[in-house]
């Protein structure tokens, strides 16, 4: 029988989107197989990316064992699909500025294509998603919930118990990263604020409008960050004086255009408050949550 996003228990909401997720990274895996070009690559890594923050979310309802080695599996996959992503990114950066150096970048990344489309090979050949969803079921929840909510606990209580943990997260880490600048913390402050915005979108069904317009504000600061750290990873992988001054001057305008960003829609102690507020207190109080007809996900939810 349907049932109201209010009256789900976690532990099947838990088990329905880590399904969910599993088949976007099947279906990515054999996209990205056919044509294993600059999208195919990213997109897999979100995918990928979105399943772990799933999975570090309901870490309390699968079996610990199993949780680490599914990561593990994630991460080789990541460091492989990163270094063809890092050369998709540089070269296309230094396209016009050092047409030479993109094309060398352009040959290393058909190399670390090949590699990465035999691991994924391997991955298809095995049936991982077979395995990993034998092991995300092969036992119950964490023994030990002490202090935790228990698996037949109730949507919104997850909700607001769990997002104003993640708020507080990104707040404190985005706080550190521009009181110093430097390139480490924000690249801490982008993974805080990617895991903040997956985590969000899992449960965007519990709240109303102003959630969808978080999630908007939240992915433009996301871009900012991304594109920041594009152009240090381009700066590391071709440490050359003339290709360092390059991309040393659009981070500039990229820096200023991203502090902007943060202070105007993040920045003060007050935003922090708030956000927190809303998330403890408001999900599952819109009448499309508590209907028979549970809402879909936010429109247009951006796919990075």
């Amino acid at each position: 029988m349907r049932k109201p996003y209010t009256q789900i228990p976690v532990m099947r909401f838990a088990q329905r989107q880590m399904e969910d997720r599993l088949r976007r990274v099947v279906a990515q895996v054999e996209e990205t197989l056919k044509l294993p070009d600059e999208e195919a690559v990213h997109q897999v890594r979100v995918a990928t990316r979105r399943f772990r923050a799933a999975l570090d979310v309901f870490r309390d309802y699968f079996p610990r064992g199993e949780r680490a080695r599914v990561k593990q599996e994630i991460r080789e996959l990541f460091a492989l699909a990163g270094e063809v992503r890092n050369r998709d990114i540089a070269s296309g950066l230094l396209a016009e500025g050092a047409p030479e150096t993109a094309a060398y970048l352009h040959q290393e990344r058909l190399q670390w294509s090949m590699r990465l489309t035999e691991h994924l090979r391997g991955w298809i050949q095995r049936d991982f998603a077979a395995q990993w969803r034998t092991a995300l079921t092969s036992g119950q929840a964490e023994k030990k919930l002490k202090g935790r909510l228990p698996p037949g606990a109730l949507l919104p209580e997850a909700a607001s118990r769990w997002l104003p943990r993640l708020a507080r997260q990104f707040f404190r880490t985005g706080r550190e990263a521009f009181s110093t600048g430097d390139a480490e913390h924000l690249h801490e402050f982008r993974i805080a604020a990617k895991r903040f915005r997956y985590g969000l979108e899992l449960f965007a069904p519990l709240y109303g409008p102003r959630f969808v317009e978080s999630l908007r504000r939240l992915k433009k600061l996301q871009d900012s960050l991304g594109l920041l750290n594009d152009l240090v990873t381009a700066r590391a992988l071709v440490p050359v004086p003339e290709v360092t001054t390059l991309l040393a001057a659009r981070e500039t305008s990229v820096r200023l255009a991203l502090t902007s960003c943060w202070e105007k829609d993040f920045s003060s102690g007050a935003d922090s408050a708030v956000w927190v507020h809303y998330l403890r207190h408001y999900a599952g109080r819109t009448k499309a949550a508590q209907s028979l007809r549970p809402p879909k996900s936010p429109p247009n939810t951006p796919r990075a």
